[in-house]
């Protein structure tokens, strides 16, 4: 991690406020006309930030003391006008003495520029200037936590490990706020949940804000086992506990039970939402479109964000980037490519999600180069990092279209990226991809990295690899996989059957796949091995023909 420039030491890279120096009639008139205590008053009551900037730069010709660059830094915090905060900052320094509250202020404005690393040099510095407290901790922990640097995020972890270890404070109900946050931004769901039972241990009742975060960290990341039951019973918890129910609680509620997949049960919260006399918010509608779409029901998504602007809610890119998800029904990708020209024209600017999008409709659309042309946009137009779904889906339209190669290259790109780590999903892909192109040994040899990265093969991992061994001519092989599927613990599906049927037809073993598959409507998925299973049906055909025939 780069070293940035100490925000004490360098003021050249803390920018200025456009209105810093006095200029023109304007100044003059207004410092003639306005004393500092008026300059001062209307500073705080005016609305236009454009206004405040030329009260700002008559107000630096005066000599200001500690209290009214507070004053200045309070009101322009309070507005969200961070770049001014920042600018004010840049003068108290070298004209009063930094106060705590001062430093805390800029510590936020610093972390909502985005200026991370600048929060972290102001926290270590702190003492150079005034002792640190409680809420120095918190304010750097809540500005650390909205950082894609994964080692800043840790780094706010440590620091609310030292509010106790080091400084000797134990943490109020802001402190866990700040990292709880961090735990949300993060996807940390199980340390949150930690840290819930760390604040009953001191003493502190988690109020609805800590709960909401906490649920807040289950719908980040990837499914996982037992976290949207967490997110359940959390949310669950509140009303028991005495905790209103707001609008926040349903959000992160909702946006838990989608990454958990818990789509049915998201859909019950959504329309008992209003029941309760509550009101819906864009991330809400966001994230049932993307549900709708993921269950296969584009029109009702696509209606639902038609319905936005009558519930009174303006779609956001978010909004946008879930109605191009709902776009997956054959010849729709034209709907989803005006949709973004729609959002461009209502000044929203393309989103990687929005591309993501766009990837996912081209790839229901069996449009490999489109799905690859909006992934390159994310990394050239955007410069940014597309997601492991997008080059999952990206890979998964290169199979459909039994480009093999183009797939691989792409995994690629996946596993020599030292920030990127290849998932289930994308393993999975890229089989069926390469399967698709009848490459099984390669195929095979993905599933060995699988293990060597600690990622185990699912049954859909299995169920490519049958598709590969049909693609190869290798139907024995498929035969050898289908017994694998049991043997390594998992049940197999009707995908199973279906790729057998598909891998084992015109070969040697075709008759008996058959036989299996009529098996399988007397037994279900059975999980027995594939010669006792056409040994079975062999026996029961022979006993019905005898029956038959004695008849």
């Amino acid at each position: 991690m780069a070293t940035a420039p100490s925000p004490f030491a360098l003021r050249r890279h803390v920018p200025s406020p456009p209105s810093a120096k006095p200029h023109g009639r304007w100044y003059s008139s207004a410092k003639s006309a306005l004393g500092k205590e008026e300059l001062l008053s209307q500073f705080q009551t005016v609305k236009a930030k454009e206004v405040r900037e030329r009260i700002m730069g008559v107000l630096l010709g005066h000599d200001l003391n500690e209290a009214e660059f507070m004053l200045l830094m309070y009101t322009t915090q309070l507005n969200e006008e961070h770049d001014l905060t920042i600018a004010l900052f840049k003068q108290a320094q070298s004209r009063v003495k930094m106060t705590r509250p001062m430093l805390h202020v800029a510590i936020g404005a610093f972390g909502k520029e985005g200026m991370f690393e600048t929060c972290l040099d102001l926290f270590e510095e702190f003492e150079d200037h005034c002792p640190r407290d409680r809420d120095t901790y918190a304010a750097t922990i809540i500005a650390l936590s909205k950082s894609p640097d994964p080692q800043l995020t840790q780094r706010a972890f440590e620091i609310f490990d030292d509010i106790e270890a080091v400084a000797g404070y134990i943490p109020d109900l802001t402190c866990y706020h700040g990292v709880l946050q961090t735990c949300k931004e993060t996807g940390q769901w199980q340390k949150a949940l930690k840290l819930l039972g760390d604040m009953e241990d001191h003493g502190l009742k988690p109020d609805a804000t800590a709960v909401v975060l906490a649920i807040g960290s289950c719908g980040k990341g990837e499914k996982e086992k037992g976290k949207a039951d967490a997110a359940e019973m959390l949310f669950k918890s509140m009303s028991s506990n005495g905790l209103v129910r707001d609008e926040a609680s349903y959000e992160a509620f909702i946006l838990a039970l989608e990454v958990g997949g818990k789509h049915t049960q998201a859909i019950d919260v959504f329309n008992d939402i209003q029941k309760r006399g509550l009101m819906w918010t864009v991330p809400i509608y966001n994230s049932i479109m993307r549900i709708l779409g993921q269950m296969g029901l584009f029109e009702a998504g696509q209606e639902l964000f038609d319905k936005m602007p009558i519930t009174g809610l303006q779609p956001d890119a978010g909004s946008y980037a879930a109605f191009m998800k709902c776009c997956c029904r054959g010849g729709e990708l034209e709907k989803a490519e005006e949709k973004l020209e729609d959002a461009q024209d209502a000044g929203i600017s393309p989103t990687a999600e929005m591309y993501e999008g766009l990837i996912i409709a081209s790839a229901a659309n069996a449009q490999k180069e489109k799905a690859i042309e909006y992934l390159t946009r994310i990394q050239i137009e955007l410069k940014a990092q597309p997601t492991m779904h997008a080059y999952a889906k990206c890979m998964e339209v290169c199979g459909h279209c039994r480009d093999w190669h183009s797939a691989a290259e792409l995994f690629k790109e996946c596993i020599t990226d030292p920030e990127m780590e290849p998932g289930l999903d994308l393993f999975n892909k890229v089989i069926y991809a390469v399967g698709m192109g009848g490459q099984l040994e390669l195929a095979e040899s993905l599933v060995e990295e699988m293990r060597k990265r600690k990622i185990t093969p699912d049954v859909e991992t299995y169920n490519y690899l049958i598709v590969a061994a049909g693609e190869a001519k290798e139907a024995k092989r498929a035969v050898e996989l289908f017994d694998e599927i049991v043997d390594m613990g998992m049940a197999r599906n009707d995908v199973t059957y279906a790729r057998m049927i598909q891998a084992c037809e015109g070969s040697d073993v075709g008759d008996d796949m058959f036989k299996v598959y009529k098996r399988m409507f007397h037994t279900g998925f059975d999980d027995r091995k594939f010669e006792v299973i056409v040994a079975e049906q062999t026996a029961f055909e022979k006993e019905e023909a005898e029956k038959q025939s004695a008849s």
